[in-house]
Parts: C-alpha cells; structure tokens; sequence
C-alpha cells in the first residue's frame, strides 16, 4: 500500500493515526529524501519547526501534540547544533559597510552638516562686521580709528557675503531650496562656498586651487608689460620683466627703480588695452571675461581694499600676525605660501607693505602688477 493510500485513509477516520503516519512515512523511503520532505509537508509537518524530541521513543512532538508524533530521522528534526567545522565563520574584524545613501538622503546630511553650519558662522562674521562699520560711521570714516583685524573683518565679510549670497537664496526656496542648494554645491562647491561652508579639506585644498589658477596670468602679465615698457622706451622696465621671466626674483630697490614708468598715462588702468586687463583681472582672482571699463573699475575696487590694509599693517607690527592671518595675508597678495615658513611669509610681507605704502594715488595700477613683480619667483613656489 502506498504511503499516500495510507494517509488517505488515516484522513477519512478525522483522526491523524501515529501509527498510520509513521508507516505512511516509512513506505516512502524508497522514493528518496525529496519525496519524504514533500510528503511531510503534505500532511502539515513543516520540516523547518522547531520539535519536542521525545528521547525515549525517538520521536518528535509537533506542537506538543502526541497524536501529530511521527518517528523521524534526526536530518529533518535536529536539536542539536550543528558542529563548528559545519557553520559559516563570520568574520568579526570586518568591517561593516555603510549604506549607501541615495541623492535626498545625501542632500539631507548636506544641509545638516554643511549649510545650517554655514549659515552660523557667516551670520555671526556679518554681526561683527556691522559692529566694526558703525565704529567707523562714528569716527567719520577714518580707517586709522580701526585695528587691522577690525578693517580686514569689514572687508572679508562683505567678499563673502557676496559669494554665498546665491546659495544662500536658493537654500531659502520654500521647499526646493534643501535639494537645488546641495545640487548647487554639489556641481561647483569652489565657486559656490564662502570659506564658512568649507570642510577641513577644503580649507587647505581650495586656497591651493586659486593661487594656481592667478598664477598662470603672471608670466602674461609681465610679457605685455614688456611690451608696453618697449612703446614708452622705458628699457629698465623692459629689462626687469624678462629677466623676472627667467626665475628671477627682484628686491625692492630694483621694483622701485621701474615704478616712476607706472606714471606714464599708458599705464593706467583706464588706459590699458582689454587682453592686459583681462590678464591682470586673473591674476587677482577677479572674473576676467567682463567690458574692459568694469574690469577696471572692479581691479580699482578690490587694490583701494588692499592699499587700506597695507595702510594698517603699517601702523601695526607685521610679527603679531600668527601663522593663518600670515597666510591669508600673502594669499590675498597672490603669493602662494603653502611651502614657506613664517619668518619667509613676514619678510616677504613687509617688503610689499613698504613698496606699498611708498607709492599712493596715481600708483594704484603700480599695485596691480606688483602682484608679479613680487609674487612669480618668490619662495619655494611651484
């Protein structure tokens, strides 16, 4: 008879014989392991419940029920576990995979992490800076009435301010703001982040970035100050930018020699031909591809905040700058400071505040170039 016969009939009494079960089992030992495994769960023994294992009569009770006991092989119902060599070793040192997260949860820490953040420390920069330019209201506009550190927050805040205004419009949007901010940021974090918004990363790897990118207008800039030196005869001009052009790094006695040709008409800022302006505009990290009378007009503005902070340098003592105010200063003078110590950074400072503060007026297109004159060969530059 055959096993599924046998559970036939076990079925029409309503009662689950243990016996009719257990023989019905036993029949299908012929057909193999599969076909055993089928019949148990044709009949409502699911292979992989947990069973009491009764070990006087090797059988197992499903769900407590002797009249569901069927004698089995211990493959199917085992209590024990299995052996060690038998088990997959999991390996604890491992480790863990971070999940990946998809482009809002990544927008989501942006904002978090990087905006909110951001938005702090440029709100407080701009408290302290309105704090400064009410203590100049109140001193008539005397700059010498304000420390370095003072003026300098002035002016740095009002450069970021400008920077990050359009992406802190856009993260302000009513509900698209938090995603288009981060996308923004996300396509052009340089262009896009004041230094509020900056990693630890970004701090030393952005500065970097400008100051080779300003560095490449430099041997242009002297070329066509060359040039112009040859149309004014003005051959000590001429001779001191080619041979700044072969790695020579001039001193301030041979800068000052040259600077009375920065008096010539053909060397104002107004005068000076587009592809010059242009040049000189990149070399201050200033937008480059502007009408030659707003490239002129933007270099006047950004020098005039120079000449002021040379002015209060000065009247202080170059050796109280630490090292990141040392730094920032040279940076924004386009010298690239990365590889120079700070007595390197102070004499080099110094030397420029003096050619600086010696020349005023007129000399502001002096200035301008001053930033190849001093910035090309100085140091340990790349």
């Amino acid at each position: 008879m055959s096993a599924f016969r046998i559970l036939n009939i076990a079925k029409s009494q309503r009662l689950p014989s243990t016996a009719a079960l257990t023989q019905a089992y036993q029949c299908t030992s012929h057909i193999g392991e599969i076909n055993q495994v089928r019949f148990l769960t044709v009949i409502g023994l699911n292979t992989k419940t947990k069973p009491i294992h009764s070990p006087n009569t090797n059988a197992f009770f499903l769900d407590a029920s002797p009249i569901l006991a069927v004698t089995l092989p211990r493959q199917y119902y085992s209590t024990e576990s299995k052996p060690a060599s038998q088990e997959k070793p999991t390996d604890t040192n491992k480790p863990t995979e971070p999940k990946k997260k998809g482009f809002f949860g990544a927008a989501k820490s942006m904002v978090k992490d990087v905006l909110i953040p951001g938005c702090k420390e440029l709100w407080y920069d701009y408290k302290a800076s309105r704090a400064n330019k009410k203590k100049l209201k109140a001193n008539n506009y005397d700059y010498t009435k304000l420390t370095r550190a003072e003026y300098y927050k002035i002016v740095q805040t009002s450069r970021d301010l400008r920077k990050a205004f359009p992406l802190v419009f856009i993260f302000m949007l009513p509900a698209s703001g938090a995603y288009l901010a981060p996308l923004f940021i996300i396509i052009s974090p340089r262009l896009a982040l004041s230094p509020q918004f900056y990693n630890e990363r970004q701090r030393v790897d952005f500065p970097q970035l400008d100051i080779k990118s300003r560095r490449k207008g430099y041997p242009e800039t002297l070329e066509n100050l060359s040039e112009i030196g040859e149309k004014i005869s003005s051959n000590r001009l001429t001779t001191i930018c080619k041979k700044i052009l072969e790695k020579h790094d001039p001193t301030n006695e041979e800068i000052e020699e040259i600077a009375q040709s920065f008096k010539d008409s053909s060397l104002s800022l107004s005068k000076l031909p587009y592809k010059h302006l242009s040049v000189l505009s990149q070399s201050w990290f200033l937008l480059q591809y502007l009408p030659t009378g707003l490239l002129a007009w933007r270099l006047k503005g950004l020098l005039k905040e120079i000449k002021l902070d040379d002015q209060a340098l000065s009247r202080e003592n170059v050796t109280d700058l630490s090292h990141k105010e040392l730094e920032k200063a040279c940076f924004d003078r386009g010298l690239n400071a990365a590889n120079l110590t700070d007595d390197e950074m102070r004499n080099w400072l110094r030397d420029w505040v003096n050619l600086s503060v010696s020349h005023t007026g007129e000399d502001l297109s002096f200035l301008a170039h001053l930033v190849a004159f001093k910035s090309t060969n100085y140091g340990k530059t790349e």
